[in-house]
């Protein structure tokens, strides 16, 4: 196959993907139907299958772009601080600032209705917060052995903490925006959060 030829095939696949995304985020999983897609895209239902070959292809490639989407916005920012208190704060900065771009949080919550009955939506979902908080707690274990953060922490309990704030402050903006002002809970947990990782070894 030509490049041309798979860029084209690579952007008709994007742009389904898109469509499909949108449909989720705006109505919900129901909503993403073949003929929904056909009057979103334009294209016939042959064009679509060409590139999924059913819904449930579709559905695993929307959840994953969502996902996709939130590391594209947090990470590069993350791993752009120097100091390992710095990469805390802008973990949960960040993070709950990827969970909010855009449509990505709407999706994700879309699919927890199906985790139950769904092998692969309830995997991918999984693997999502897993990563996170391995990232978490390996960013706690290289600050302890440079001596930025207390020796004395569990960095896994750590790392569970800080995905359990960046998704608490999202969902309640997503499900009551404006309740919450996300700015300073952000500042208020990043605070907390590297206050215990910088506490002196013995203050437990």
């Amino acid at each position: 196959m030509s490049r041309e030829v798979a860029t084209v095939r690579d952007l008709r696949r994007q742009q389904v993907v898109a469509a499909a995304r949108s449909i989720v985020a705006q109505h919900g999983l129901d909503a993403l139907t073949f003929a929904a897609l056909e009057r979103e895209l334009g294209y016939t239902r042959g064009v679509i299958t060409w590139h999924f070959r059913n819904k449930d292809e579709i559905v695993a490639a929307v959840l994953h772009d969502a996902v996709e989407d939130i590391d594209r916005v947090a990470l590069p920012a993350i791993v752009a601080e120097q100091t390992f208190a710095d990469r805390a704060r802008a973990v949960v900065r960040e993070m709950v600032k990827g969970w909010l771009a855009g449509d990505a949080a709407p999706v994700l919550v879309t699919f927890w209705g199906r985790l139950q009955t769904d092998a692969d939506a309830s995997e991918t979902n999984a693997s999502l917060y897993r990563r996170y908080r391995e990232y978490s707690s390996e960013l706690v274990r290289r600050g302890q052995a440079a001596g930025e953060f207390s020796p004395d922490l569990d960095p896994d309990a750590m790392g569970a903490v800080l995905v359990s704030l960046v998704i608490g402050i999202a969902l309640q903006e997503l499900f009551e925006p404006g309740a919450v002002d996300v700015e300073r809970a952000v500042q208020a947990a990043s605070d907390t959060v590297v206050a215990r990782l910088t506490e002196a070894r013995g203050s437990l």
